[in-house]
């Protein structure tokens, strides 16, 4: 992505530790009416910058739930709410907590919300991202699990695969801890597939029309596209849209670096959303509801998760 050397510098800072993440977080949120003239403008005079954000969560979601460790039935599942669901869609966490709950499986969450690293290898920090591994790896061997499931596409493909690949050089222990989680590492939408009891319900197909959209991470580095259509068509009044699999334009950041382009390409996912008539579109990934809210915002289409849809459908 061509970042500047600062530019790095501060995204390391900001992600090797979850505080640091939360402190700026903390502080955009006090200081948006010093740089911005509506709530929703993201306004930095020097860099020319005006584009449209999110805001963030009056309380993030790790805060308000804190440290779970739930025994119940003959699973037990780790949660990786990912930093958009704990910063800016809570709803989305509370939603996995009531279906899995709904389930009856045993839940671990160690009180605080990590990035996976991404961001950080994506612009080429690969010592960046092994700490940011080493420190997800202290917070997740605390208990025993079944699997680690997360809401997030890139999440789960990040933890799944990338943390193998680019952190192979940690000690032996580190590593079998490694190993052991990445091979856990779950998307939420594909353990609902494989656990939910779909007769036990509501389904009111005719007022309920959706359509979905694939995140790049899930549909193509990971092949999930089946499990969540298999789980609106039972739930939901369910219509495919063209070119599903097409990148909605945010890509993380990319869309700091590239906005234009983002926006270019997010318009033609709009379009195709807009052409199904539907009143929905659940996608599996909070980037990708990100932008699609923010494309969406003047429009009757409401954005969701799937996990989203699953909640609201419990009998």
């Amino acid at each position: 992505l061509g970042l500047s050397f600062i530019e790095k510098r501060v995204l390391a800072t900001l992600l090797r530790a979850p505080k640091n993440l939360d402190f700026a977080c903390l502080l955009l949120k006090k200081s948006t009416p010093l740089w911005s003239s509506q709530e929703q403008d993201f306004l930095i005079p020097k860099m020319g910058l005006k584009r449209p954000i999110l805001p963030l969560a009056k309380e993030f979601w790790q805060h308000k739930v804190g440290k779970i460790d739930e025994t119940r039935g003959q699973l037990k599942v780790a949660l990786y709410p990912g930093c958009l669901v704990d910063k800016v869609f809570p709803e989305v966490g509370f939603n996995m907590l009531k279906v899995l709950r709904y389930l009856g499986v045993g839940i671990f969450y160690p009180g605080v919300s990590l990035c996976c690293g991404l961001p950080l290898l994506t612009c080429g920090n690969v010592d960046g991202f092994k700490k940011v591994v080493l420190e997800n790896l202290k917070y997740y061997q605390q208990v025993s699990f079944d699997y680690l499931l997360t809401p997030c596409a890139s999440c789960t493909y990040t933890l799944s695969s990338l943390w193998k690949i680019y952190a192979p050089d940690l000690s032996l222990e580190d590593r079998e801890v490694l190993t052991e989680i990445s091979s856990k590492t779950l998307d939420i939408g594909v353990f609902l597939h494989q656990h939910l009891d779909k007769k036990d319900f509501k389904k009111d197909r005719e007022e309920n029309l959706y359509t979905y959209h694939d995140p790049c991470h899930l549909r193509k580095s990971l092949k999930v596209y089946v499990e969540p259509r298999s789980i609106l068509k039972s739930l939901t009044n369910f219509v495919e849209m063209e070119a599903s699999e097409e990148c909605c334009g945010f890509a993380g950041s990319f869309n700091l670096k590239y906005y234009e382009l983002s926006q270019k390409i997010g318009l033609k996912k709009v379009q195709n959303i807009l052409n199904t008539k539907a009143k929905a579109v659940a996608t599996s990934c909070p980037a990708c509801m990100y932008q699609l809210k923010l494309l969406l915002k003047d429009k009757p289409v409401e954005v969701v998760h799937l996990v989203d849809v699953v909640a609201q459908n419990i009998g």
